[in-house]
């Protein structure tokens, strides 16, 4: 029964831990800055607009 216990709350504390490494990737992601080309053309400006606007606002 004892060794059951702690398997449990191995695997608890285990997963917990792998939330926060989660956490903690995730906010350093959000602070990375993406950079678009611009080629000159309509449709590359349209384009990078769109992803622009997602990107903000996702």
């Amino acid at each position: 029964m004892l060794r059951k216990l702690l398997a449990v709350l191995f695997l608890i504390l285990t997963s917990l831990g792998f939330i926060a490494g989660n956490v903690n990737a995730a906010n350093e992601q959000a602070k990375q800055e993406v950079v678009f080309a611009d080629a000159g053309w309509d449709s590359v400006k349209f384009h990078n607009a769109v992803a622009g606007f997602i990107g903000t606002h996702a």
